[in-house]
Formats: C-alpha cells, structure tokens, sequence
C-alpha cells in the first residue's frame, strides 16, 4: 500500500483511495496516519461493512432507497458531506489555502 500511495503522491493529484479488507478502527486510524503522512486528504467517515449495503446491491438499488433511515445511509450521507467540504477546500484560492493551513496550525 505505501508504494500505490508514494507513486499517487508524485502525480500531483487528488486521489480517492479506498483500504479494502481494514478491519477496525485501528486499522483505519493507520490508513489515515500514512495518507496524512503523505498529504493526501482524507475523508474522517468510515464506511463499515453493514449487511444494509449488499442487501442493496443484491436488489439493484441503492442503500438510501433500500432503507431509508438505516446507519447505512447515514454513514453515507456523513461522507458526502466530507467529501463536499474536501472539494470545497481542494478548489479554494491558495490564499485561502494558506489562511487555513495557519488556523489549522494553531489549533
């Protein structure tokens, strides 16, 4: 994994990575350590393995139309609002940027 993630580093893009097969919270906690560690942004939602999502798939739908109020969908809706925020920030002005990067720094 940190060779994939050394060589996405080099691009200069933004990247999407998923860790297949982490199991617990440590292990997410250390996925995000090393993306950190390589300033790739990283969304604070995790997506559990919920039985909810491959009863979706199995049914050709999506987990918001197959439960609407389950802990799926919640955690679903939670990354998209990171996601937007990461965009947000991602296409900001690097004035703005480096106004951010200062208040994160202090706090």
């Amino acid at each position: 994994m940190l060779r994939l993630l050394t060589s996405v580093r080099g691009t200069g893009r933004a990247s999407n990575n998923v860790e297949h097969g982490a199991t617990g919270a440590a292990k997410a906690d250390d996925v995000a350590a090393v993306l950190k560690d390589l300033e790739i942004p990283v969304a604070p939602t995790i997506i559990h393995h919920l039985s909810q999502f491959s009863a979706a798939f199995d049914r050709g739908l999506g987990v918001t139309e197959l439960r609407p109020a389950g802990r799926a969908v919640a955690e679903i809706e939670a990354l998209w609002l990171d996601l937007d925020k990461l965009a947000r920030r991602l296409a900001a002005p690097p004035q703005e940027a480096a106004k951010r990067k200062k208040k994160e720094a202090r706090a």
